[in-house]
C-alpha cells in the first residue's frame, strides 16, 4: 500500500516524490519547479537542453544556457529578448500569431 502523505502530479500521472527522478542524472524532481518529458522520459530542465536543445539563438546566434528560458518556432530557438518581429521589432508572446519566412 501507497503510505505517502503527498503525490506529486507530472506527465499526466502520479509520481512518489522519490519516484520522479531525470532519467539522466537520476536528481529526484521533488522540488524543481518543472521537469520535461520526451519520449515517454522524464528530464531535469538542465539535462533535457543538454541533450535535445539548441545551444545558439536562430537570431543573435549567441549562446543559450541551459537556465535560461527561450521561445521556440518549428526548429528554431531564440532568446526571448531576441524573438520579435523582423519588421518593427516589437517583442512576440506566447500565443502571439506570426509567420516564418523562409530566408532562402
Amino acid at each position: 500500500p501507497i503510505q505517502d502523505r503527498f503525490y506529486l502530479s507530472a506527465v499526466e500521472r502520479k509520481w512518489h516524490a522519490t519516484c520522479l527522478q531525470c532519467c539522466v542524472c537520476r536528481q529526484t524532481l521533488e522540488g524543481a519547479n518543472s521537469c520535461f518529458s520526451r519520449d515517454g522520459n522524464i528530464y531535469c530542465k538542465t539535462d533535457y537542453y543538454r541533450v535535445f536543445g539548441s545551444r545558439r539563438c536562430s537570431k543573435c546566434l549567441a549562446s543559450i544556457s541551459s537556465s535560461e528560458l527561450v521561445m521556440r518556432a518549428r526548429h528554431l530557438v531564440f532568446h526571448i529578448r531576441c524573438f520579435c518581429c523582423a519588421i518593427c521589432n516589437t517583442l512576440l508572446n506566447k500565443g502571439d500569431h506570426f509567420t516564418i519566412r523562409d530566408s532562402a
